[in-house]
């Protein structure tokens, strides 16, 4: 005895057990069993319900609502997007790429630079989020500069030596970081890179 294939949206979620079953037989002795207790109730086996093509999709789904609530951002952008049409997966995607934005925003106008970047960098090409990333990375980079700066003259140069090394490959960061690694009498980590 073969099993007849069922519309799953023609069932009931709140009145369907769904069996984890092919077997006809093993469904028709659940039925048997269970229905004198709970009348109520419809007894379907799984493979009645057809293939799940979107099965994967789903999962991207679930794992992208899950990693939204946990606040793991970059998770669920990824899930959302690779869920596709699932459900409101566009939907949540667009709201969550607000949220970070706004939330980018906010961080770089209270000079979070490094949190901001992160975030405009998240969102790749969502509205001006490149853009932006590449703006809070060139402030941060000049404050960390003038850090530096005043850290050299106010004598602190382990310090400044310190930040300017950092800053290899921006203004003449690489330059000052070596004369101060002369002055400090150490080796200049940058000289070594290169070697």
């Amino acid at each position: 005895m073969a099993l007849e294939k069922i519309d799953i949206e023609t069932l009931d979620p709140a009145a369907t057990i769904v069996v984890a079953t092919g077997n006809a037989h093993k469904l028709t002795e659940i039925e048997a069993i269970l229905g004198k207790v709970m009348p109520e109730v419809r007894f379907v086996a799984l493979g009645q319900l057809g293939d799940f093509e979107d099965a994967s999709l789903r999962q991207y789904y679930n794992e992208g609502v899950d990693a939204e609530n946990r606040k793991d951002y970059e998770k669920a952008l990824y899930d959302y997007t690779a869920a596709g049409d699932t459900a409101d997966a566009a939907d949540r995607l667009l709201n969550l790429q607000g949220q970070i934005y706004n939330r980018a925003i906010e961080l770089r106008e209270a000079r979070s630079y490094e949190e901001a970047i992160y975030l405009f960098t998240l969102l790749g090409d969502y509205l001006s989020s490149a853009r932006q990333a590449v703006e809070c990375e060139q402030i941060f980079r000049d404050e960390q500069y003038a850090q530096a700066d005043a850290l050299e003259s106010s004598g602190n140069l382990q310090e400044a030596y310190d930040l300017f090394s950092m800053l290899t490959g921006f203004r003449d960061a690489a330059q000052r970081a070596s004369d101060l690694a002369s002055r400090l009498g150490i080796q200049d980590t940058g000289e070594t890179d290169n070697e």
